[in-house]
């Protein structure tokens, strides 16, 4: 079962969470540049876990043991934004059910409803959503700032990556933690001692459609 006990386990102190644009790059003939979208955007993470007690490390190995390494996925969010910015332990938000109230024309923007009076997004902050069957899990970024109005909904505001064709109104959207499916790049992950008593976790991992 996919889950983020993996994530849990692991102290996590330096981090390269990005959005990978799938892209190609050529030259005219008279040297000017061009770039062409060759498929859609993924999530891709570096992870360094230096500082962790023997103990602590091998909880974590042994959990990616069970997951059989890349063969096994797993729910990451992002360490540097795991709340929203405004709210930085969640309890604003609080137990509030988030859904998507309606999405742009353009495939890049979104509403959200269901949001506590006057609560403040900010660009870079993170959510996420599921839909399809099999189920998919979105993770996306705000790219611009917005306020919820009297009734809880914030007007349509863009994200990143592009909204996925399924996507639809109604489905709840986490903001606490949002997270991507991921899975870890085969040879990268390491398990090294790096002390007496302590081992450090490092691996690239990547969003998996």
């Amino acid at each position: 079962m996919v889950d983020t006990s993996f994530i849990s386990a692991l102290t996590i102190d330096s981090v390269e969470f990005t959005l990978q644009q799938r892209q190609e790059f050529s030259r005219q003939a008279g040297g000017t540049p061009r770039v062409a979208d060759i498929g859609p955007e993924f999530w891709q993470a570096k992870v360094g876990a230096s500082k962790m007690s023997n103990a602590k490390a091998r909880a974590a190995n042994a959990i990616y043991s069970q997951m059989g390494g890349s063969l096994g996925t797993f729910y990451m969010w992002d360490p540097r934004a795991q709340y929203p910015q405004h709210d930085l332990t969640g309890s604003i938000l609080g137990s509030n059910t988030v859904t998507i109230y309606a999405l742009g024309g353009d495939n890049k923007s979104l509403q959200l409803a269901g949001l506590p009076v006057g609560y403040v997004i900010t660009a870079g902050d993170k959510l996420s959503f599921d839909h399809g069957t099999p189920n998919h899990r979105c993770l996306h970024e705000f790219v611009a700032g917005a306020t919820a109005d009297g009734s809880g909904i914030i007007a349509s505001t863009e994200v990143a990556p592009h909204i996925r064709v399924g996507a639809t109104t109604g489905l709840t959207v986490t903001l606490k933690r949002p997270t991507a499916e991921m899975m870890i790049v085969p040879t990268t992950y390491t398990f090294p001692s790096t002390g007496a008593v302590t081992s450090s976790i490092s691996f690239t991992a990547i969003q998996v459609p």
